[in-house]
């Protein structure tokens, strides 16, 4: 894992991005995507997560991954220079150029 975190982190550098590392215990697949609150109970075996707060549900798999979505989107951005941008104007600016 730190080889490959080290050459991301290179390639990083190299393009001007950056690397964000979500903690190894965030817990994305045991908080509600929809009301964020945490299922404690939630097993290895459990492929479907249903919220007991909002009675969200969604597979396992997809509710992590929109947690980590989630979690990334409210980093800060950084394209074309810009901190904390608009990315759908900057992509529509970069189309119309």
């Amino acid at each position: 894992m730190a080889q490959h975190t080290g050459y991301s982190r290179w390639v990083d550098n190299l393009y001007g991005s950056e690397l964000d590392i979500v903690d190894r215990f965030f817990p994305s697949s045991k908080t509600c995507s929809n009301c964020q609150d945490i299922k404690q109970d939630l097993t290895l075996s459990d492929r479907w997560f249903t919220c007991n707060n909002c009675g969200g549900f969604n597979h396992r798999d997809l509710n992590a991954s929109i947690n980590l979505a989630s979690y990334a989107d409210g980093l800060s951005v950084k394209v074309c220079g810009v901190d904390n941008a608009d990315v759908t104007t900057v992509k529509q600016k970069i189309k119309s150029n």
